[in-house]
């Protein structure tokens, strides 16, 4: 057999074990991780490699080597569905390795890249997991000390997987007083500073509670983003574990209840003894808040994990010039203006540039074309005024009851729009209706604000002050507001810019609205809220995709690009007709489905804004009921 040629690279294609190396799936200061095959049985797994060029000197290598023994022997005596298996651990001439399963889900880490912060119920799902994996583990006498989102992972069967226990303490193995390995340097901390609990700052014995800190530093940063320590070395960082107090998770998160934040707090205390004794009971208060406080428990797809979603088109929202209307125009509204003719892309729904609209060169054939509509629309104007009750009959037939409540006088303002996220809003007169009938909220709220059965421009018969985007084709329907666009690389929406009496939109809310799909809708549609005016662009985006994700973005008008905070698959069926709440609070935005809380995103971008309802091409989807709500308890 030829000589084992090592090095990260120079080991593609070649053999360790029954494994040939095929590709480097990821690097660390000692070892390495790659896909490859294995030979008997034929499957795809990963091999988690000790490089010996990567060690500084023997001692090092026979410290690290050591640990790596020791990672073989302590999976090697647990058989638990939510600890990761070793297939087989073997030493090459200078190489270490171990083979595991193939994890294909990624990680917790990857995923709080992404996503930021989980729904609280994704949240109770993975810590119930990772919890019967530790407690598990701890009955065996074994403590993994190295806890961490990167040792998470996610099968493609919808399991947690606890995984690298190169640093576990298990029983027999020597160790000094501190209970670190004997191999390890002298006055070493082993570890990652962020998940350290104070115990292993100072070098005292560890026990099972050292995992459950570091279980609740994973479960605050899960709820808010953030570890709670950080600081400019490592050094810093660990110190702060052992002098300092956890930020407030509410100011952080504010839809994080005090019963909620008791519990992480507790999992952080600085004594052990004030700590849960075992991971499950942790698990078991997060339940009993989540509970306590009204949140859905129901259990996500974690299937769906790391799967991309279907994404928004190219958020170039362009308004139109309105002219002022009467309660008898033709309930049918389609753009007839010049759109943009040249669009930017959305690569990878990650990147956003604006396109500035611009009005094409006139040509003597398009003057000939426009002298012609100008001779139709004179003669169409002759017929209105002649059959002006027979249209009214119509009209008022189409719109069924609702149609019925009065005479309106719309009047609009014309405005040159100076980005993509400006809406027109038109001034609106109307004489005074009663309360909508809307539908129960499906989430608790405050009072009403603002309701309209029939939302968007030309077909609010509340006072709404309503406009749209010049992509938009708008029908008023008895029960619903059709809206689709005639672009097909530019999204369509409807914005509601002032509440009745020209007040404005509030900064923080409950919004409800009805909506369902036509029976050829393939497009993405949802709600834009904090949409921008004046010369800033920018807005919130809450959008569902026919394949049944849902996806928010926020646009950033420095940066110019669209990010997506958040990605998952829905709850909820999207058929038929469904309810969608968000509670838009600070920089904290909820979304639910039929009741269901979907996730939550925090963002800091935008603090004010208009409200719209938005589709993307191909869509074609039917609001109604539309509702803002104060907050509950305001």
């Amino acid at each position: 057999m030829a000589p084992l040629v090592t090095g990260t690279i120079a080991l593609l294609g070649q053999s360790l074990g029954t494994c040939t190396i095929r590709r480097l799936i990821g690097r660390g200061d000692m070892g390495a991780v790659y896909v490859a095959q294995q030979d008997c049985p034929q499957r795809a797994v990963a091999v988690k490699v000790l490089l010996p060029e990567l060690l500084a000197d023997q001692a090092s290598r026979i410290d690290f080597l050591a640990r790596f023994r020791r990672e073989a022997e302590a999976i090697a005596g647990l058989d638990h569905v939510n600890i990761i298996p070793i297939y087989e651990y073997g030493e090459q001439e200078q190489v270490a390795y171990l083979v595991m399963p193939y994890i294909t889900g990624g990680s917790l880490e990857q995923e709080l890249e992404k996503w930021n912060v989980l729904a609280f119920s994704e949240a109770l799902f993975l810590v119930e997991q990772v919890a019967a994996a530790l407690d598990y583990a701890h009955a065996k006498g074994i403590i993994h000390r190295d806890l961490k989102p990167a040792n998470l992972l996610f099968d493609s069967d919808g399991r947690v997987l606890l995984t690298d226990f190169g640093l576990a303490r298990i029983p027999g193995v020597a160790r000094d007083q501190h209970g670190v390995s004997a191999l390890a340097d002298a006055g070493t901390i082993i570890g990652t500073p962020e998940y350290f609990s104070p115990e292993q700052v100072v070098g005292q014995v560890l026990d099972q509670r050292s995992d459950i800190y570091a279980l609740g530093i994973i479960l605050y940063q899960m709820l808010t983003g953030h570890v709670p320590f950080s600081g400019a070395t490592p050094v810093a960082t660990a110190m702060q574990h052992v002098l300092a107090e956890p930020p407030s998770l509410s100011q952080r998160n504010p839809i994080i209840s005090p019963a909620i934040e008791a519990v992480v707090l507790q999992a952080l205390a600085k004594q052990p003894e004030q700590r849960y004794d075992s991971a499950g009971q942790l698990a078991q208060a997060f339940s009993a808040a989540l509970t306590s406080t009204g949140i859905d428990l129901e259990r996500p797809p974690w299937v769906a994990y790391g799967k991309a979603s279907e994404l928004f088109t190219p958020m170039t929202l362009t308004t139109e010039a309105m002219v002022p209307s009467s309660a008898h125009k033709p309930v049918t509204v389609v753009d007839r203006s010049a759109v943009i003719d040249k669009q930017t892309s959305f690569a990878d729904g990650l990147k956003f540039r604006s396109s500035t609209a611009h009005t094409p060169a006139k040509s003597k054939k398009r003057s000939r074309s426009r002298s012609r509509q100008a001779i139709v629309l004179c003669i169409m104007f002759v017929l209105l005024l002649l059959g002006g009750s027979s249209l009214t009959y119509l009209y008022t037939a189409q719109k069924g009851p609702r149609a019925a409540r009065g005479p309106q006088t719309k009047s609009a303002s014309v405005s040159q729009p100076q980005s993509p996220f400006i809406t027109v809003t038109p001034t609106v007169t109307a004489a005074p209706t009663a309360n909508p009938d809307l539908p129960a909220p499906a989430i608790p709220v405050g009072k009403l604000l603002f309701g309209t059965p029939l939302p968007g421009f030309l077909c609010d018969s509340f006072s709404g002050s309503w406009s749209k985007t010049a992509t938009a084709r708008i029908t008023c329907m008895a029960s619903a507001t059709e809206l689709a666009t005639t672009n097909p690389h530019q999204i369509a929406a409807t914005f509601l810019g002032a509440l009745p009496g020209g007040q404005g939109v509030p900064n923080d809310y409950m919004l409800q609205v009805q909506l369902r799909q036509g029976p050829h809708s393939r497009g993405a549609f949802g709600v834009l809220f904090r949409n921008q005016a004046g010369s800033v662009l920018g807005a919130y985006g809450f959008l569902l995709s026919s394949n049944g994700n849902w996806s928010s973005y926020v646009y950033d008008n420095v940066t110019k690009k669209a990010m997506q905070l958040y990605t998952h698959r829905t709850r909820a069926q999207l058929q038929g007709l469904i309810t969608i709440d968000i509670r838009v609070q600070k920089d904290t935005f909820l979304l639910y489905i039929d009741g269901h809380e979907q996730g939550n995103i925090v963002s800091p971008f935008y603090t004010s804004g208009t409200v719209g309802l938005a589709v993307d091409t191909a869509a074609d989807v039917f609001f109604s009921n539309f509702a803002l709500y104060a907050l509950p308890n305001k």
